[in-house]
């Protein structure tokens, strides 16, 4: 695993590091960019609107992805509407989409049910450490819902079928 944690990368710098990487024969199996609000359109617009600018680094990132031959994981911001009314996130809740919903082969919504309370103590058991992954579009493979459990202490990601000592 490597990390970059620099700021406002452009596509043209991420790819850089990835034909070192490369060259060092370091073996890649993804990209991952933490969110792509963040990266730097070399050709972006400032007078365009966020949804635009948006859209643009959309078709970027798919560029890159095509020409890297590489998966690229990318994480968005949900808008507010997607925390409201205990319901889960849909693919319109993508904050300033632009054309993400389009451009994506796969969308997956993470959800944590536990977080619409506003106390612990509320939370009902069942919804206790459950995050759900929403496939809300899968190009070539199918869509649907997946369970996992959630350990906020670890920031631990698991199977809901472990057991609870494995995620306590």
């Amino acid at each position: 695993l490597r990390v970059s944690d620099k700021t406002r990368l452009t596509f043209p710098a991420m790819r850089q590091a990835v034909d070192a990487l490369r060259e060092s024969r370091t073996s890649i199996i993804a990209v991952g960019v933490d969110y792509l609000s963040l990266v730097r359109s070399l050709d972006m617009n400032l007078s365009r609107s966020k949804y635009e600018r948006v859209g643009q680094l959309s078709k970027e990132l798919t560029d890159f992805a095509r020409d890297l031959n590489l998966p690229v994981l990318v994480a968005h911001q949900l808008n507010r509407e997607a925390g409201s009314g205990n319901e889960m996130p849909r693919m319109e809740h993508l904050r300033d989409a632009g054309d993400i919903e389009e451009d994506a082969t796969n969308v997956i919504l993470l959800y944590r049910p536990e977080l619409e309370y506003d106390s612990p103590e509320k939370v009902p058991i069942e919804v206790q450490h459950i995050l759900f992954a929403k496939v809300d579009k899968a190009r070539h493979g199918p869509m649907g819902l997946v369970d996992f459990c959630y350990n906020a202490e670890k920031h631990l990601i698991t199977s809901l079928t472990a057991e609870p000592s494995e995620v306590g």
